[in-house]
């Protein structure tokens, strides 16, 4: 199975492989395995935000490509 790069920053923040992360979600969250995912991609967004206020309009991140190469840096 092919992840999102998304994912595996994700997964790997947590010490995880992708597969292995998406098992322990599924326990922690029975009712929406994917909760833990956009908890923590709400909190990073909010992270980057700070340090790269120009990849918004307003609270629209107009820069996808670059917030995806920030957390796959700093996972």
């Amino acid at each position: 199975m092919k992840y999102n790069p998304r994912y595996i920053a994700y997964a790997k923040s947590n010490g995880f492989e992708p597969k292995e992360m998406f098992r322990i979600d599924k326990n922690l969250y029975p009712g929406g395995s994917m909760c833990g995912f956009i908890l923590w991609i709400s909190k990073m967004r909010r992270e980057f935000k700070k340090t790269s206020p120009q990849s918004f309009l307003d609270d629209t991140l107009i820069d996808q490509n670059k917030f995806t190469k920030w957390m796959e840096k700093i996972t």
